[in-house]
């Protein structure tokens, strides 16, 4: 299970006015991926990802869940 206190989203300039439907989706998308095992973290950051032209939310926002899922596996470790 993941719980999100907090979502901070740094978006390229002109998403803005996107970043409250892309940080829902991110957050469906999360609630859909398998997690090993509960962890708690005060803080997680991803790397920088690179957000091609023209992609749709949903797309983004399976990038950006896609890079905490891996994040959060690699600190399990």
């Amino acid at each position: 299970m993941l719980c999100i206190d907090r979502l901070r989203l740094h978006l390229p300039a002109g998403y803005q006015d996107r970043a409250p439907l892309i940080a829902r989706q991110v957050a469906a998308e999360l609630s859909q991926l398998s997690w090993e095992k509960s962890i708690r973290r005060e803080r997680l950051t991803v790397p920088a990802l690179n957000i091609m032209p023209g992609w749709s939310d949903q797309q983004i926002a399976q990038h950006i869940a896609a890079a905490v899922h891996r994040q959060v596996n690699l600190t399990q470790r």
